[in-house]
């Protein structure tokens, strides 16, 4: 039985679509559904980039104030589409009720999702947004099952095209 739903938020369009469908799912099941978003550490940042040296501090401003931005904007949605659906966002309505509830980290955005997914019984992401946001490429391969008219296995574009 599905009780628990976490829908990791990156603040762009394809998180949208996830949470969206994390909603649909919350309502179907009467679960509880967790928003997940998480802001990168400027010191993983640094330490990662092999930093020896001083770091120019308008750079580290504008990386953080970057960081705040796409998580005020991934918690705005988030709160609009579970508004949207009607879900509470407190759980003391009863444990047969939809509820959702948002939770913010800094750190390793893959590490932590990970981490924190064990602890539900559905995880919903979305496409990574540098897929979904970037135009066609020739000679990219994409994967549609369901075809141009809907059905999956139906005709070009079911399966891989180049």
């Amino acid at each position: 039985m599905t009780t628990t739903i976490l829908a990791p938020t990156s603040g762009g369009s394809a998180s949208d679509g996830a949470v969206e469908l994390a909603c649909r799912l919350a309502k179907r099941f009467d679960a509880h559904l967790e928003g997940f978003h998480v802001v990168p550490d400027l010191r993983d940042f640094i330490v990662a980039a092999g930093f020896d040296m001083p770091v120019n501090a308008d750079l580290v401003d504008r990386f953080i104030e970057d960081g705040k931005a796409i998580a005020t904007r991934a918690k705005a949605e988030f709160e609009k589409t579970v508004a949207g659906h009607g879900l509470s966002v407190d759980r003391s309505t009863g444990r047969n009720t939809p509820s959702a509830a948002w939770r913010q980290e800094a750190g390793d955005a893959p590490a932590s999702v990970a981490e924190r997914a064990r602890f539900f019984d559905l995880v919903v992401l979305g496409r990574s947004d540098r897929v979904i946001d970037q135009p066609q490429r020739h000679g990219r391969a994409s994967f549609n099952p369901f075809g141009p008219s809907g059905t999956p296995g139906a005709g070009k574009g079911s399966g891989i095209d180049r």
